[in-house]
C-alpha cells in the first residue's frame, strides 16, 4: 500500500499506540530503494525553529545537502526554508521521501501552515508520509479532495 500511494504528495498513516505504525515503515523504508529523511518529533521539537532545524537535519544526513551554514530559519518562514533545503538536495537524488512519525505532536500553528504548504504546493519530487497516532490537525478534506493524499488506518495494519 505504501508503494502503490509513491504518487501523492501525502502519506498519512493514522493508528493507535502499538499498531505498528513504525515497523512498517522501517520495513518499508529497508526493503526499498528510495532514500529516506526520518524525523521522530518530541513535543518539545513541535516549536517551529526546533523543527525546521530537525528537518533541515534529516535532510542533510539522508540526501547529501551541502553542508556549512544552516539556513536562516526566521518566525514564520518554515516554508522559504525548506524551499531552500530542497533545493540544495541533488538532482540525482530523486524523489524525497520524508517521514514524520509521531507527527501527533505537531501543533504549533507555524509548522502546520508550513506542512500545510509542502503539501499544497506540491514541491516536485517531494512525498510526506505522517505516521501519527492521531489525524494530524491539518486540512485533511483539503487533500482528500484534491486526490493529494493516501490514507492507511489500523484496520490497514490489522492481522487477518
Amino acid at each position: 500500500m505504501l508503494d502503490s500511494a509513491g504518487d501523492r504528495s501525502l502519506t498519512l498513516l493514522s493508528a493507535g499506540p502499538g499498531a505498528g505504525k513504525t515497523v512498517l515503515l522501517a520495513d518499508w523504508v529497508r526493503r526499498g530503494s528510495a532514500q529516506v529523511a526520518w524525523l521522530n518529533p518530541t513535543p518539545a521539537d513541535a516549536e517551529p525553529r526546533r523543527f525546521w532545524r530537525l528537518l533541515e537535519s534529516a535532510l542533510r544526513v539522508s540526501h547529501g545537502v551541502a553542508r556549512g551554514p544552516s539556513a536562516p530559519a526566521p518566525r514564520g518562514a518554515g516554508v522559504d526554508l525548506i524551499q531552500t533545503l530542497f533545493s540544495q538536495v541533488p538532482e540525482s537524488a530523486g524523489r524525497l521521501v520524508v517521514i514524520v512519525d509521531d507527527a501527533h505532536v505537531l501543533t504549533h500553528p507555524e509548522v502546520l501552515a508550513g506542512l500545510d504548504g509542502l503539501i499544497r504546493g506540491g514541491q516536485p519530487g517531494l512525498r510526506l508520509i505522517l505516521a501519527a497516532r492521531s489525524d494530524p490537525l491539518l486540512p485533511l478534506h483539503r487533500y482528500r479532495l484534491a486526490g493529494q493524499m493516501h490514507e492507511l488506518r489500523a484496520a490497514d495494519l490489522a492481522m487477518t
